[in-house]
């Protein structure tokens, strides 16, 4: 390589103008005319192929020797503008999410705001029976006063086949929110029924509102499935006239003294047969409401559903056939039905709910009828009978479950079975006896339903109940203590009679699964 100290010639040539020139320059400049330049001569043209380009200097006096050459370390990086609009980018989302969620929690809270202060429609569909919609739409008004959000579409529906289309439409989810069933149907509903939150009734208020009764029969496991809004069971019904007449003063108080009175005030005709008659016992065809005094009889003298069979269940037997077999008969399968008969003056005496008082009073307003509690075993001292009431529910299937029991709580209390009891007493002339303890005293002084009140407390629950219309349980059993009834009229004897509704009765009862 040529060295350039001692090779490099330069030849001074006069600048003709003194405009300023670049300092320093990459491309060689083409020389003109009254021009000098400083021009490297190569000592050793041909000293070697490879021949390394020198960059051309052009000299300036005037701006001075140009600054050397600058490494690119030296050079400071201009800002990047992709960088700074990334990071732009990266605010605006910060920020519009940021955003989001405020107008998301806003809309949250106004909703949730306006749920409070609107709360949703609700429709309850009730079915029931027995009361009409005069007694029950003054309740459902008041109570829509406080919950302007629900509607009650209250329907009074046929008792025949009720239990049936419950379940049926239940499962099909066409049933009701809201519908009665009555004391002895819990078995049978147990898919159908929801229990009782106890967030709107616990167990221990529960226990403390209702009669004892109905803690028995709407438990199972540790929860409740109905609230019933009344309380009913067997009462004797006399005719006082008639006591009057032959000089009785008080009603019976032990079965001693039901038979001697039934005798006292039995007229016979001159075949023998009851022209008037002291009670109506003996027979199935003809006396409502039989098997429930059967049932009665069958749980006072020991016995139960499942060992009719036994000693204690042909006695009952036995002793119910009595009031209407020869010589001496107190009734007979002639005479008319019981309760038309004692409308008409015809028996001084018959076992019946109270629900049957109004009935009678309506067709027969002149009739000194009393009311009274049913003769004990003797020995005995508390006037023992046989619950038989009706339960309001809710389905399982509903979808507004709260809300209805929330009103179901609501026609228990006290200021709606009062005003039910009112709107009652309007409609047909008597009230019912209020499920509610705390409302016995009320009623104390009421002569028709003091003696309900005072068995209250002494109640048992058996299916043989009459006019159910459910076409299960209570139908099946009393269809086989009918044959028994007909089957001792007819001669068969009472142990044998007895022995075979125990077999029909007993696959009753595990069909129902009751153990």
């Amino acid at each position: 390589m040529v060295n350039r100290e001692e090779t490099q010639h330069f030849t001074k040539i006069d600048i003709e103008d003194d405009q300023p020139r670049p300092i320093f320059e990459t491309i060689p400049v083409a020389p003109e005319q009254n021009k000098e330049v400083f021009v490297a001569d190569k000592a050793d043209k041909d000293t070697s192929s490879k021949i390394e380009v020198e960059p051309v200097i052009i000299r300036d006096e005037t701006f001075g020797t140009p600054p050397p050459l600058s490494s690119p370390e030296d050079f400071t990086p201009l800002p990047e503008i992709e960088e700074k609009e990334t990071n732009h980018l990266k605010v605006y989302v910060v920020l519009g999410i940021v955003f989001f969620i405020v107008v998301a929690s806003f809309v949250f809270l106004f909703n949730t705001l306006r749920k409070k202060i609107t709360p949703k429609q609700v429709k309850l569909v009730y079915w029931s029976l027995w009361e009409d919609k005069p007694v029950m739409d003054p309740l459902i008004t008041a109570y829509r006063k406080d919950h302007k959000n629900i509607t009650i579409d209250y329907i009074k529906q046929s008792p025949e086949s009720f239990r049936e289309k419950v379940i049926t439409q239940t499962k099909d989810g066409r049933g009701p929110d809201l519908f009665r069933f009555h004391n002895t149907w819990v078995p049978m509903l147990h898919d159908t029924l929801s229990p009782l939150p106890k967030n709107i009734m616990t167990n221990d208020e529960f226990e403390k509102t209702f009669y004892e009764i109905v803690r028995e029969d709407m438990k199972v496991g540790n929860a409740y499935y109905g609230i019933p809004l009344y309380i009913d069971d067997l009462v004797l019904l006399y005719n006082n006239d008639f006591f009057k007449r032959v000089g009785i003063t008080s009603p019976p108080k032990t079965w001693d003294e039901l038979v001697t009175y039934a005798k006292q005030l039995t007229v016979p005709s001159a075949t023998g047969d009851p022209v008037t008659s002291g009670i109506a016992l003996g027979t199935a065809g003809n006396i409502e409401h039989f098997t429930d005094i059967l049932g009665w009889m069958l749980l006072q003298n020991g016995a139960d559903l499942k060992d009719v069979s036994s000693v204690e269940g042909e006695q009952v037997l036995k002793k119910y056939r009595e009031f209407a077999e020869a010589p001496n008969p107190i009734w007979s399968e002639k005479m008319t039905n019981n309760v038309a008969a004692f409308q008409e003056g015809k028996v001084a005496m018959i076992f019946a709910p109270s629900w049957q008082i109004a009935n009678i009073k309506a067709a027969n307003s002149n009739l000194d009828m009393k009311v009274a509690e049913l003769p004990v075993l003797p020995g005995e001292s508390e006037p023992f009978s046989i619950a038989n009431y009706w339960v309001e529910g809710v389905t399982r299937t509903s979808k507004h479950q709260k809300e209805a029991w929330e009103f179901l709580k609501y026609l228990s209390s006290r200021q709606a079975q009062t005003k039910l009891f009112e709107l009652q007493v309007k409609a047909r002339g008597l009230g019912s006896v209020s499920s509610r303890v705390d409302l016995k005293d009320t009623l104390l002084q009421n002569e028709i339903l003091a003696p309900i009140i005072s068995q209250a407390k002494y109640l048992k629950s058996i299916p043989t109940i009459s006019r159910t219309f459910d076409n299960g349980l209570n139908d099946q059993i009393n269809s086989y203590l009918e044959d028994a009834v007909n089957n001792a009229q007819n001669g068969v004897s009472y142990d044998e009679a007895m022995e075979k509704a125990q077999i029909g009765i007993s696959s009753v009862l595990e069909k129902y699964n009751i153990k």
